[in-house]
């Protein structure tokens, strides 16, 4: 049983006490303002919102904050709260926000890596902050120097915890919340193996597979609870192997290519040493191989270097070496002491540049020198090779191990996987990956975000962010196939954000075993529920499902930074409205005109079902009214359409390389070839040669250079968008004219259309061969928005931004 230990508060007023008499001594005081969990009063601490199970002990102020430590101006001045949970600084003026745009700052204590005081003379003093995601805070008191001390001593007290039962995620259980009357999903179900297994094509009775109850977690203690083996490996040679793989982490199958043979299996390094043998574990990996007799080999996919492998033969460890029917790849992804070094450049590179233009030019060359891009590049390049031999023409099983399998293992099992099934692209899929791969395979969450090697053992020096590192390369995979994951990238700066938090009992502790132990099944709650109930502001609007593996390219130079995660902090970049936000906004306001037209609809029959009684009743100004919001409803479908369009053509040029030329020919717009000054030496039409005199012109239609002669005449372009006379050649005026006289003319006619239950003057045109429709719209559109018609329906380009059009038909 966990125990509690003493409570918060009874810390904070031993350390109060402490500092009481030192303080009466210096300033002459009886008493110091170090509250206990206090009543916030009617000032700006009230926008304090406490969640359940978290208690304020102390508020500090005025101080203040400086988000960017090597800044000579504070972020913004005011109170400072510590609670059970986190550090909040709130600003002391109502107006006053953040750079972020947010009322408060909140740190979570269990992020922080580091917290110090410094003293500047008598009157001032700071605490900096370091947290475990890239983040610097300073904090500048002025004449607080009790305060100051206090609350160091305090944080240092929470971040030093060695208890997992005094950590947030069982107080914010404990003070519970009503029940779900309807629950739509099982927080801590998310995962089942059995189930999974099953999906897989392997059920309880396979005759090709065993599933071994891993009960009491005696065969392995970091191991799941259920593992999956080749049929025939016996329980003896279960136990026999377990002794010749380090940690007890015999090969295990993780994943099954589903209709195929082919299958991926996952365990940790042998024990071989320098003459060291195991026909026992040889045995099982001819089980291994046997289990695909389609191919005659089985790859062994060693993530370490080949010098480290062979290094460890001298500790008595090592790689297979002469095992028969087995060929090692070794991947030479570094260790989780060589990433954590590159992580620690990476935050001195974050921290040390300014907004100064002059400080910035070593960014590049500075992002460079941390090789981090390199780290992810090379777990990512591993597990495309996983997929090429599962998935190409070797169709063969492989086996993914490190050193203790927990780590660098997990990294490319589940990368690999991403690629080669759908089902874990999406929300809930990917989910369970994480649940299978990384929670139930034993990664050391708790060592690696917290350095808590166990319980009552802290400050390991096994932290390294392995997780952090893996969902970097998922953002990486994202951005070669943006439309074949259904979640988006703020669903992984969340996960990001949970794993360094406490607030979820999901990513405590260091293995399954330890979770079981510590019943956080039912004394702490699942990140999964609190995700899943918002899970509308994780999926990409844009997601299609893609049945097929994905074959992302394998190049350094596919690799980009990770703006959204590392950089988050740094206010002084402008942060820019994603695409998720800008289609989910049209994608809203289409409801919005699909609702209101459904109302209209609904009227419009109640009127016409009435007995015309005395006057007739005013229908045709209902029918005028839903036939205003039918045309608006129309155009924005035209929007969303030609939208998803454009976007998925360019992405699909971007990943079968077609470049963005081709990439226009899928799209609605038409795009030239524009031929560059410097290729063109002679006219295109005349063939005359350009000189000083003789000046280059570039036709808006075709995009070939021509001389003032050949391109003298002026036409509007409508399908590019040019609807005021543009320069373009001689034949491409020609064909232009030819296309104007042969449409049919009509008379025009006007419509004026009313929006909602009033008449507004600012209009939208719809001009078109035949007719000409204004839209009125509300005064807040000041902008215009022309559409060309054609035939039935507008199938043009846009000449003004959607955003606009769209709310103004809202």
């Amino acid at each position: 049983m966990l125990s509690r230990g003493p409570t918060f508060a009874t810390v904070t007023t031993a350390l109060a006490a402490q500092f009481k008499t030192k303080g009466s001594q210096q300033n002459g005081t009886e008493d110091l303002s170090i509250s206990q969990p206090e009543v916030a009063d009617d000032r700006r601490e009230n926008l304090l919102w406490l969640l359940r199970g978290e208690t304020r002990h102390m508020k500090v102020g005025p101080v203040s904050l400086f988000e960017q430590t090597n800044s000579s101006c504070p972020t913004a001045s005011g109170y400072l709260f510590l609670t059970n949970y986190r550090v909040v600084f709130i600003p002391s003026t109502h107006d006053c926000l953040l750079p972020n745009g947010q009322a408060f700052a909140a740190i979570p204590v269990r992020s922080i890596s580091v917290s110090k005081r410094f003293s500047f003379g008598a009157d001032r003093h700071e605490i900096v902050i370091t947290t475990r995601l890239l983040r610097h805070v300073k904090i500048l008191f002025e004449r607080q120097e009790t305060e100051c001390t206090v609350l160091q001593a305090l944080i240092d007290r929470l971040i030093n915890s060695d208890s997992f039962s005094r950590w947030f995620a069982f107080d914010y259980h404990s003070a519970g919340q009503a029940p779900d009357p309807e629950p739509t999903f099982n927080q801590w179900r998310c995962y089942d193996p059995v189930e999974e297994f099953a999906r897989m094509g392997i059920a309880a009775d396979s005759p090709d597979w065993r599933l071994v109850p891993n009960e009491q977690y005696a065969l392995c203690d970091t191991y799941p609870s259920v593992v999956c083996v080749p049929h025939g490996a016996s329980d003896q040679l279960l136990s026999a192997v377990t002794s010749f793989r380090s940690r007890q982490r015999i090969p295990v199958l993780c994943w099954r290519k589903p209709n195929s043979r082919v299958a991926m299996f996952r365990s940790s390094q042998p024990l071989v040493g320098i003459v060291n043998w195991s026909d026992d574990d040889q045995f099982m990996m001819q089980l291994i191989k046997r289990s695909n007799p389609d191919s005659k080999w089985v790859y062994i996919f060693d993530a370490r270097p080949k010098v480290n492998a062979v290094g460890n033969r001298v500790a008595g460890a090592g790689y297979e070496r002469s095992y028969e029917n087995c060929k090692v790849q070794f991947q030479n992804i570094d260790n989780i002491h060589e990433v954590q070094a590159s992580f620690d450049r990476l935050f001195n590179l974050i921290n040390k540049t300014s907004h100064d233009a002059s400080q910035d030019l070593s960014w590049l060359s500075g992002l460079e020198s941390t090789y981090w891009l390199s780290h992810i590049h090379k777990i990512i390049a591993a597990s495309i090779y996983m997929v090429d031999v599962m998935d190409g023409r070797k169709q063969s099983s492989v086996l993914v191990h490190c050193s203790d399998g927990w780590d660098r293992t997990s990294q490319m099992c589940s990368l690999a996987q991403l690629l080669l099934d759908p089902h874990y692209r999406t929300v809930r899929g990917f989910a369970m990956l994480i649940e299978k791969e990384w929670l139930s395979f034993g990664h050391r969450f708790a060592e690696r975000c917290f350095g808590m090697h166990r319980e009552g053992s802290l400050r390991s020096n096994h932290v390294s962010p392995v997780f952090l590192q893996f969902l970097d390369c998922v953002w990486q995979l994202k951005l070669q196939f943006p439309l074949s994951f259904e979640f988006n990238t703020h669903f992984l700066v969340t996960l990001v954000d949970a794993a360094y938090d406490s607030k979820y009992g999901t990513f405590l502790f260091n293995s399954e075993r330890e979770r079981v132990e510590a019943r956080v099944h039912t004394r702490t709650d699942s990140v999964w529920c609190e995700l899943f109930k918002r899970i509308e502001a994780f999926v990409d609007p844009l997601y299609q499902r893609n049945p097929h593996t994905l074959r992302p390219v394998n190049s350094l130079k596919k690799i980009r930074f990770w703006e959204e995660a590392y950089l988050r902090w740094d206010f002084g970049l402008r942060k820019k409205e994603s695409c998720d936000d800008q289609l989910r906004s049209l994608l809203e306001q289409k409801t919005e005109l699909q609702t209101k037209l459904q109302q209209m609809q609904v009227q419009l029959q109640q009127l016409r079902s009435r007995p015309v009684e005395g006057p007739e009743p005013r229908s045709p100004a209902i029918e005028r009214r839903a036939k205003a919001q039918a045309e608006a409803l129309s155009v924005v479908d035209l929007i969303l359409e030609r939208t998803y369009d454009a976007i998925a053509a360019v992405w699909h040029a971007r990943h079968e390389e077609l470049g963005p030329r081709k990439a226009a020919k899928h799209t609605s717009f038409y795009l030239p070839k524009w031929v560059p000054d410097e290729s063109a030496t002679h006219c295109h039409h005349c063939r005359s040669a350009f000189t000083l005199l003789r000046r280059k012109h570039h036709c808006r239609c075709c995009g070939d250079v021509f001389c003032d002669a050949c391109s003298g005449q002026q036409r509007p372009i409508p399908r590019m968008n040019f609807f005021t006379p543009v320069r373009i050649c001689v034949d491409c005026c020609k064909i232009l004219d030819k296309e104007e006289q042969s449409k049919p003319l009509q008379p025009k006619k006007e419509f004026e259309i009313a929006i909602g239950a009033r008449e507004f003057s600012n209009s939208v045109s719809l001009r078109g061969d035949a007719h000409e429709r204004s839209f009125s719209l509300p005064p807040q559109a000041l902008r215009r928005l022309t559409l060309i018609g054609s035939g039935h329906g507008t199938t043009a380009g846009l000449h003004r931004t959607i955003a606009d059009f769209a709310a103004g038909v809202g």
